[in-house]
């Protein structure tokens, strides 16, 4: 199984324990693999966010740092429903 593989894996786990690292040197591909790779293996099932750790001193910041994101990703559904509320209801 290849390294892709093994991330679209652990990312369908229904309740996975622990946490997957991805490692390699600078330079390799680990941000293309996830960001272009991944993103397209998971978009209709994943919100992908990728939050920089630079800074984050305790729980509470990453905690803020990942809602961040993550509202910045969900950011043009929101534009959508806004001028669509009836979409909202369906999804309810």
């Amino acid at each position: 199984m290849g390294t892709l593989d093994e991330l679209i894996h652990y990312c369908r786990i229904e309740d996975p324990i622990g946490s997957l690292v991805l490692i390699g040197e600078s330079g390799c591909g680990k941000t293309y693999l996830i960001e272009r790779e991944l993103r397209e293996a998971l978009e209709d099932t994943h919100c992908i966010v990728r939050v920089s750790l630079f800074g984050i001193n305790s729980i509470g910041a990453l905690h803020d740092a990942v809602k961040k994101q993550w509202l910045y990703a969900l950011s043009p559904l929101f534009t959508k429903f806004s001028r669509h509320p009836d979409q909202i209801e369906k999804m309810a």
